[in-house]
């Protein structure tokens, strides 16, 4: 024991400091199980948090509609690769086929349809050139008949098997020469006697049956009737002054419209004038031009500017059918619109197939449409032989669109101006 005492007073720290250790331990343990327990509900608390955030993330996907009065694809869900991917490869999969619809629509719309000249739209390289353009460009529309050269229009009717019925006059001298030639062989040896009433109605008939066959075989060459002087405002000679290059662009839109006209016709009439729904085309009328201006080389009124309509990037345009039964005809800037007035003779029982070939050909949709009779035999004096169909006067009101995804760059200043065609981003 004496030892022991010994060896704690000489050791007084050591057993000072183990005294404390061993006094601390408990202590210890109570201190640490609560510290411990209280970071873990602090931890515990911030992982709930952070899994309530997580849990309440939400992601929207959506498809574009893939047809205009659709409705796209929706989900809100929680973030998933999986879903990610489809959304993507979808939605890629959907603006393909739109870019390629789109460009297909555009070809459609443009067709072989190309300036009559180079240099011209929507301005001559050379600004000093435009006088010389703009007449050459009318020159071109006119033609040059004294020295044989036909103009545009011209042309396109004979592309589209077009023609004129026999000429009258020639007609009238082959009907002429053939009844003194009947007369000459009836009274034979005594061309001093009269005709009988027999022989005055066997050479009346033969005369027609000569009419009618002339006639016939005039049509048998043509796909219909119709000639450059049905299409009504178009140049038909040198303007006293050169026209401005918005006039003729004007022009030159005037005669794709009439082009993609006769190539439905055309489209619809595939044998000979008799065999096909459409005699004869009457008339062609565009409604109005596109800009309406005092300094025209032909004088016609001046009009304001037109409202640029609504951004199509802002979704599908909202028909109107108080303007078109269509719907169309709003100003917007995807396409324009332009009114045409056709007046036919056309088989009755055949008037689908022409309608036909117009939703053939381009954007071209029948708005109105009139029918009333036509005096076969008034027509037949004149030349006109439509065949044994029960034919109609068919008077349409035509809409045609038109795509400015390719027009525009074509369209002069004043033209853009006009329609509210946005100015090139620089």
């Amino acid at each position: 024991m004496k030892k022991v005492i010994g060896w704690v007073r000489q050791n007084v720290l050591i057993v000072v400091f183990a005294a404390v250790i061993l006094a601390t331990l408990p202590a210890a343990a109570v201190v640490s199980v609560g510290w411990g327990k209280s970071i873990r509900q602090k931890q515990q608390a911030k992982a709930d948090d952070m899994l309530r955030q997580v849990n309440g993330l939400r992601v929207s996907f959506a498809l574009p509609p893939v047809s205009p009065g659709e409705p796209g694809v929706t989900l809100t869900a929680a973030p998933n690769p999986v879903l990610t991917d489809w959304f993507k490869t979808n939605k890629e999969r959907i603006e393909s086929q739109s870019a390629e619809v789109i460009k297909a629509a555009v070809e459609f719309n443009r067709r072989d349809h190309g300036p009559l000249i180079n240099d011209l739209f929507p301005t001559p390289g050379k600004r000093e050139m435009l006088p010389v353009r703009t007449l050459e460009f009318v020159d071109r529309i006119v033609g040059r008949p004294d020295r044989g050269i036909a103009g545009a229009y011209q042309r396109l009717f004979e592309s589209a098997g077009a023609g004129p019925p026999a000429d009258p006059q020639a007609v009238a001298e082959q009907i002429k020469a053939l009844q003194a030639r009947e007369t000459e062989r009836l009274l034979g040896t005594n061309p001093q006697r009269a005709l009988t009433n027999e022989e005055q109605e066997e050479i009346a008939h033969r005369l027609v049956q000569a009419r009618l066959a002339t006639y016939q075989q005039s049509g048998r060459r043509l796909r219909f009737y119709g000639t450059p002087d049905a299409v009504d405002g178009r140049p038909s000679r040198l303007p006293d002054k050169p026209p401005g290059v918005a006039e003729c662009f004007e022009w030159q839109w005037d005669y794709w419209l009439v082009a993609d006209l006769l190539a439905a016709i055309r489209s619809a009439n595939a044998a000979d004038l008799a065999g096909n729904p459409v005699k004869r085309l009457e008339s062609i009328v565009i409604v109005e031009p596109v800009v309406r201006r005092a300094d025209s080389a032909f004088s016609v009124e001046p009009q304001g500017p037109t409202d640029p309509g609504p951004d199509p990037a802002a979704g599908l345009l909202e028909p109107l059918f108080l303007l078109s039964p269509s719907g169309r005809g709003a100003p917007n800037q995807l396409y324009d619109t332009r009114l045409a007035r056709l007046r036919v003779v056309v088989s009755s029982a055949r008037l689908p197939e022409f309608i036909d070939g117009l939703a053939r050909t381009n954007f071209l949709t029948v708005t109105h449409l009139r029918l009333s009779e036509v005096d076969v035999w008034a027509d037949l004096e004149q030349g006109y032989f439509y065949g044994p169909e029960h034919v109609v006067r068919a008077e349409f009101e035509i809409e045609s669109l038109w795509l400015r995804a390719w027009t525009t760059p074509l369209m002069p200043k004043e033209i853009r101006d006009a329609l509210g065609v946005p100015a090139d981003a620089p």
